[in-house]
């Protein structure tokens, strides 16, 4: 019998901000099929993987965000981008 992980104590994600963003729309491009596969982790999956989003999970910072570095039990790595409050006027 395998032994259980140690539980960690998970600190709350950092808070949002309101983002306001103005969108234009655009007729979508024609493009070949294609089909792309994503994830959708929780929450809590992704303070355990970020180690509760710690400095050293931080990527690096850019205009939209923080990208968090996420290695899970099972092997994978995610990037996380925690986006930031953005005004984008267009």
């Amino acid at each position: 019998m395998k032994a259980s992980p140690p539980i960690k104590t998970l600190k709350a994600p950092p808070t949002l901000k309101t983002v306001t963003e103005r969108v234009v729309v655009r007729e979508p491009r024609k493009s070949p099929n294609t089909t792309i596969a994503a994830t959708s982790y929780s929450v809590a999956d992704l303070q355990a993987a970020t180690n509760s989003f710690a400095q050293e999970s931080l990527v690096g910072e850019g205009s939209l965000g923080r990208v968090y570095r996420g290695d899970f039990q099972d092997g994978q790595v995610c990037l996380y981008l925690f986006r930031s409050a953005v005004s984008v006027e267009v």
